[in-house]
């Protein structure tokens, strides 16, 4: 993978992974921590700053990863899911241990997003679910019909992001829909 200066247009550096990597975040405050969630079930935090740094890993997944996210504030969390079902929340600024480990959906994974500033994260499986989650590990809210009076069904959801501020998430299906999402109250709406 290259790390460009957009600015310069110049590569600033080469890094080489030793694995196939499923998907990629970057801290956004200062862009300078790259996580890299790969097929061998383990996830890749590398400082692009540094040249021939080592990669700090992070190993409870028992399946490949599917999404990760870092929210940024008084505490650092990454959340990554993994192709099991199986959500992990961790805290950077402490060891590679993970805080907690939520069972979001069985078995099939497909899409996590995490808001950066809310303390809340949405995943989507192949059994046609949304969850919303919070930090605590709780359900607050499941997704399985579009919006109105006899909505019909959602199809397996293929990715999920959330707005930079906005308590509101987009999710697009397999069936070329895209949806999006706001919490009023306790309430679901699609505003598309």
């Amino acid at each position: 993978m290259y790390v460009w200066d957009c600015a310069t247009e110049l590569c600033l550096r080469d890094i080489s992974f030793e694995c196939k990597i499923t998907c990629l975040t970057s801290e956004t405050s200062s862009s300078s921590l790259l996580i890299a969630g790969c097929v061998d079930h383990k996830l890749r935090m590398y400082d692009v700053r540094a040249h021939n740094s080592k990669c700090i890993e992070f190993d409870e997944h028992k399946s490949w990863i599917v999404g990760v996210n870092v929210q940024e504030g008084n505490e650092p969390i990454m959340i990554s899911g993994s192709d099991d079902g199986d959500v992990i929340i961790w805290d950077l600024r402490k060891s590679q241990k993970s805080l907690r480990t939520v069972k979001a959906h069985n078995p099939h994974l497909m899409a996590l997003s995490a808001h950066n500033y809310s303390s809340i994260f949405v995943s989507g499986s192949s059994n046609q679910t949304i969850k919303l989650f919070g930090h605590d590990g709780k359900n607050i809210s499941v997704i399985r019909h579009h919006y109105g009076f006899m909505g019909r069904r959602i199809a397996p959801v293929s990715c999920l992001a959330f707005h930079h501020f906005d308590v509101t998430f987009a999710a697009g299906f397999t069936d070329n829909i895209v949806s999006v999402f706001s919490a009023e109250g306790s309430k679901k709406k699609i505003l598309l």
